[in-house]
């Protein structure tokens, strides 16, 4: 599911500004200039939060938006993919020393800048090319007013830990550190949601937009947080729309195959601790239809011929959902693209703005 991919180049950044540390590169504010943008004013902001990543350095998260944007305009929080690392062979040196699941970290900053700009479709190196990001989902979201916000996930937990909650805790005398990127996640709806909790963080997002239009995307492993975010029921703002696109939602196709799995099911045992995994379907939305909130309308993109991912993890649930498993207050779209490849709306301009249109209005209409 998660194979091992090819390092990532420091030339990554060549083209915006030479960086040794790139947790330390700050774009303060750059063109968002991916060749399917069609706004001329759009930007990439990078802002960093209190969370710290494994490594102590500050998470960071960017912001896109168009500077002249119409007030009003909807939010997208958007949960990028690859969010899976772990360190297989533990050093005497350090928790993080040692070889890890990918050959280059995941659990520093570096990698969750980096993971973001691949899917602004912005990179010159990819970390997962079988995704094909071109950036065609932020694209059009720009285009059409939004403002997104992008975290970033240093943490390599599938989006699902979060530090001091029992059931989201990782696996703490095994790793050596605390895992917390369903707090990243729950703390970026805080910021576009609640002013206070903004100013207590010394945050200053864009203004004009309108908070009461909300939206959740999930690419590839991002999906589990949107997922997990949706569990949070009452406790999560109404949300207008939600997109899964790839979501690995019932991991116990992968525990039901430990021959095949198994340097993935020691990170999912990291992650769920060794205890959850016999539990682990209990987190995916296949198993909690009756418990979360949820949206407006709702996309589920997949395809059975999934690079990364065995069908199980994604067949049952589309199932589910195209057999009215969703209130009848939701719009499902369940779109099986019978394609090569993982994460299909960000590689598609014509797809992406499909999405797009079913996700705010509940058609889609592809409009140009």
């Amino acid at each position: 599911m998660f194979a091992l991919l090819p390092a990532l180049s420091l030339a990554f950044f060549g083209c915006f500004k030479p960086a040794d540390d790139l947790s330390r590169f700050n774009t303060e504010t750059v063109p968002f200039d991916n060749p399917h943008v069609q706004a001329k004013d759009a930007v990439v902001r990078r802002l960093v939060t209190e969370l710290e990543c494994p490594d102590g350095s500050p998470a960071p998260f960017y912001a896109v938006y168009r500077r002249n944007a119409p007030a009003g305009g909807p939010v997208a929080i958007v949960m990028h993919s690859g969010a899976f690392d772990y360190v297989m062979e533990r050093s005497e040196e350090g928790p993080l020393e040692g070889p890890h699941y990918h050959a280059k970290s995941r659990l520093n900053p570096d990698f969750a800048t980096a993971k973001v700009w691949e899917s602004l479709g912005m990179q010159i190196v990819d970390l997962d090319p079988a995704e094909d990001n071109q950036g065609t989902l932020p694209a059009t979201l720009v285009d059409r007013g939004f403002l997104q916000i992008h975290p970033g996930n240093c943490w390599g937990d599938l989006w699902h830990n979060q530090q001091g909650v029992e059931m989201h805790t990782n696996a703490l005398p095994t790793d050596g550190f605390a895992r917390n990127g369903l707090t990243m996640a729950g703390w970026m709806v805080r910021l576009v949601t609640d002013p206070d909790f903004a100013d207590a963080m010394g945050i200053n997002l864009p203004t004009g937009y309108n908070a009461d239009e909300l939206y959740l995307l999930g690419l590839g492993d991002g999906g589990r947080g949107v997922v997990e975010l949706m569990q949070l029921g009452e406790e999560l703002p109404p949300i207008r729309g939600v997109l899964l696109d790839s979501i690995p939602d019932d991991l116990s196709a992968l525990t039901r195959d430990p021959e095949t799995f198994e340097d993935e099911i020691e990170g999912l045992s990291r992650i769920f601790t060794p205890e959850g995994l016999d539990t682990i379907s209990d987190s995916s939305l296949l198993a909690t239809m009756d418990e979360v909130a949820w949206p407006d309308n709702l996309v589920y993109l997949w395809s059975d011929g999934d690079t990364r991912l065995p069908t199980d993890a994604m067949q049952p649930t589309a199932w589910q959902l195209n057999n009215g498993a969703a209130p009848a207050s939701t719009s499902v779209w369940v779109n099986n693209t019978h394609e090569m490849g993982h994460v299909l709306s960000n590689s598609d301009i014509k797809l992406a703005r499909e999405v797009v249109d079913f996700m705010t209005s509940g058609s889609a209409t592809d409009s140009e």
